[in-house]
């Protein structure tokens, strides 16, 4: 039994209230998922870890509170996961099951029990460890569609904690309804389902785009009170002209997964000002559960660009290279974070499942930042070479060997922004099979990708590329 034994889940506690909304109508109680959250765990019965393909499905929520609530370790990635790394999950962490929407076939394992629109397949050989290390909750991709299998261990205390601080400024209660415009395996559309779960609210599933007219005629009908997206989904409401609207059940609005523009911000500020909607700019990462800051909305106009301030319980703080913290303002330094939500660290395999965390509550974020004489926190860039691509982190070092293993007779460089990927090529690779390897193997949408040719790569005195002057050594075609 893990060390923390609480169900987080009170399910029982908000009894007939309505916790699920599916797009074609069906609506599921509080009642309703307890009593499925148990008939799932039947086929369990025991800790073990199952690998879930995720989509937006009442019955990944399902099996996802049910596990959370029995002590069992799900592992969530994306459904569209490509075969190859899917099959890599398998070999490298062993589950003894696998949580699918139906009509899916999996090798040495075989099919349990439906659960509504999802299946269970079981491992033909079983492959429980007992000895996975008792904290340890859920298993969540750190490195978003890169194509690494290495996740980040969050414990019960982990989801517990960040839970209930974003529940502190946010305020959301069993009044309130959400739509999914964010994936399960990804933090921070996980931690919209952990908030409004917890808190007794509903969920409207659907699989429905912001694009499309259903979408909003959904969000019409079933009175949205909270709306949630990464940078990407903003830039699309700004063009769809979301400020022209009303929606009168709105009353909280989210944004995270990447940096805000700062005109984007202004924008979304200044309608949720005029219609008394509450916007909240956050930060956070995977490997903090979810949730690191918040902007409070009063100060949204006010603080334009800024992360805000440390979620209750956390703590922000500046480091120089030396290890010394930074007191000053306007003074640049890695932005370092202690709380609860901290998580217990990354693993790679299995094995990595068996001790205990290493990092004292404190995680090295990987991004330079300076706080300004109040306290508020502004991201000024990144440590490590990564980006947030419509909210899923992209490890370019990852990216640029995928494609050089790929394309042989070609040498790849990778830059960029947040939603821009800058692909740079010294050969005489085709851009469109390379945006096309990025776009079916890595899953990065081929508009936030960019590809162009070097005449050559620039090097300082030590040989190391100077990623600083890509710009400067590009040429007009691959003849160059």
């Amino acid at each position: 039994m893990a060390s923390f034994d609480k169900k987080i889940f009170d399910l029982k506690r908000y009894s007939s209230n309505t916790a699920c909304i599916c797009e074609d109508g069906e609506i599921f109680s509080y009642d309703d998922l307890y009593d499925l959250s148990e008939l799932f765990y039947q086929y369990v019965k025991r800790r073990c870890i199952i690998l879930f393909l995720c989509e937006k499905e009442f019955a990944c929520l399902v099996g996802y509170i049910s596990c959370l609530n029995h002590n069992v370790v799900p592992l969530m990635i994306d459904s569209k996961t490509e075969k190859s790394l899917l099959n890599n999950y398998i070999e490298l962490y062993h589950p003894d099951f696998i949580f699918c929407p139906k009509g899916g076939n999996f090798d040495s394992y075989i099919h349990q029990n439906d659960i509504l629109s999802y299946s269970l397949f079981k491992s033909e050989i079983c492959f429980s460890y007992s000895k996975i290390y008792d904290d340890i909750a859920l298993l969540l991709p750190t490195s978003g569609s890169t194509g690494s299998q290495k996740v980040v261990k969050q414990s019960y205390k982990n989801i517990l904690s960040n839970t209930e601080s974003i529940l502190n400024f946010l305020h959301t209660n069993e009044n309130d309804r959400t739509i999914t415009t964010l994936p399960l395996n990804y933090a921070y559309g996980l931690s919209i389902v952990n908030t409004h779960i917890f808190s007794g609210a509903s969920i409207l599933f659907t699989n429905k785009t912001i694009i499309q007219s259903e979408f909003w005629k959904l969000f019409q009908k079933y009175q949205i009170t909270s709306f949630n997206g990464v940078p990407f989904i903003y830039e699309m409401l700004r063009k769809l002209n979301f400020a022209k609207k009303d929606f009168s059940s709105l009353r909280i609005m989210t944004q995270a997964g990447g940096h805000l523009d700062n005109s984007l911000q202004e924008y979304f500020a200044q309608y949720c000002q005029l219609k008394g909607i509450k916007f909240f700019v956050m930060y956070g990462q995977t490997e903090a559960t979810a949730r690191i800051s918040y902007l409070p909305h009063e100060l949204a106009l006010k603080k334009i660009g800024s992360i805000g301030i440390a979620i209750p319980g956390g703590r922000i703080f500046l480091r120089r290279d030396d290890g010394s913290e930074i007191e000053e303002p306007r003074t640049e330094g890695e932005l370092m974070y202690k709380g609860d939500n901290v998580t217990l660290g990354y693993a790679s395999c299995i094995d990595d499942l068996l001790g205990e965390s290493t990092r004292n509550n404190v995680l090295s974020t990987g991004d330079i930042a300076y706080k300004d004489e109040e306290g508020f926190f502004y991201i000024s860039g990144r440590k490590n070479r990564f980006l947030k691509i419509y909210g899923k982190r992209v490890a370019l070092s990852e990216v640029e060997t995928l494609l050089n293993a790929q394309f042989e007779l070609s040498q790849f460089l990778c830059s960029g922004k947040d939603d821009l990927l800058e692909v740079y090529v010294k050969g005489v690779t085709g851009s469109e099979s390379v945006v096309d390897f990025i776009e079916k193997n890595i899953g990065i949408n081929r508009r936030a990708i960019r590809v162009s040719y070097l005449k050559d790569i620039p090097v300082n005195a030590s040989g190391k590329i100077m990623y600083s002057k890509l710009n400067e050594y590009i040429c007009n075609s691959t003849s160059e």
